[in-house]
């Protein structure tokens, strides 16, 4: 027997709600039969919701920009810092500096070692000591100055790994503010639209189940029912078309999956239709929206990503 299910995440949650109050403005006011809590409740929520929700998208599409620029700053970073060190070690072995002088850039003196560099903060911490160790070093009588890369060259993109580090940190500060926002807002979503449900059913109870549920599916409502449904996934890049390991939020129920090698599988019970959200990283989100004939019970679902980038 088909029956109704919660909004299962965010995205469901504001169609539900923008649904109903779409069709609630349709009906000519006279015809209305929402009570006046429930309108009121409905009409300050769905606008409310729907901007705080692109907020949020808004909010985080920032902060994924921030972060790919500020990776690419952190591997210039690396790369001036490591290429200072090594080029600094091979003017030990020819002699121009001492073996003595590793020890102003907190590197042993017996050995050519360099920096391992896998974390953020690599860049800021050893980039200072650089920074620090040169202008020490140079304060000798007859030191050499490096080049090749100079230590101007590594201070300054030092410098700006650091500056778009604190806009990346800000940018998520920003991101998760505005999804508190959201959070707090749900309960009230989710509240609205049952009540809605509720008296939908009321107005409409004298008429057949089939009509009922078709009059709540107007107005938002998602049917699940007994049967299963498979959703087979393959995901994959617009260039050159690598497979994509990407986040799959099924809306309406809330689940999830990750891709492994551009494959995942979800199964279902929706009965109407069924929306999915694909995301990565790296690539523009995607909405997916699946029709559901009667008689299929597997779908494959092919979803091409375009990079950000």
């Amino acid at each position: 027997m088909p029956h109704i299910i919660e909004p299962g995440s965010d995205l469901a949650i504001q169609r539900a709600a923008t649904k109903m109050k779409t069709k609630n403005d349709s009906v000519p006011v006279i015809d209305r039969f929402f009570s006046l809590e429930e309108t009121t409740r409905l009409n300050n929520f769905a606008p409310l919701f729907r901007n705080s929700l692109q907020n949020e998208s808004t909010a985080l599409a920032h902060q994924t920009l921030g972060t790919s620029v500020m990776k690419k700053a952190w591997t210039k970073g690396r790369m001036f810092i490591q290429h200072f060190v090594e080029v600094f070690n091979k003017g030990v072995d020819r002699g121009k500096y001492a073996e003595d002088d590793r020890g102003y850039y907190h590197l042993p003196a017996s050995s050519g070692a360099t920096y391992v560099m896998n974390k953020l903060d690599d860049v800021t911490t050893y980039g200072e000591y650089l920074r620090a160790g040169d202008i020490d070093r140079m304060a000798v009588v007859g030191a050499a100055a490096m080049s090749n890369p100079t230590i101007a060259e590594v201070n300054a993109t030092t410098v700006d790994f650091n500056t778009k580090y604190d806009l990346q940190s800000n940018l998520k500060d920003a991101h998760n503010a505005t999804s508190i926002i959201v959070q707090k807002l749900r309960p009230e979503g989710l509240a609205v639209t049952k009540k809605g449900f509720a008296e939908i059913r009321a107005h409409y109870s004298e008429e057949s189940a089939s009509a009922i549920r078709q009059h709540l599916r107007d107005y938002g409502a998602v049917f699940a029912s007994d049967v299963d449904l498979t959703f087979k996934f393959v995901i994959t890049n617009s260039i050159g078309g690598a497979f994509v390991d990407a986040h799959i939020l099924l809306e309406e129920t809330g689940l999830e999956r990750d891709a492994v090698n551009g494959a995942v599988t979800f199964v279902s019970k929706i009965a109407d239709e069924v929306n999915f959200m694909i995301t990565h990283p790296d690539f523009q989100p995607k909405e997916v929206t699946v029709a559901l004939p009667n008689g299929t019970l597997i779908f494959d679902v092919n979803v091409i990503l375009v990079p950000l980038i």
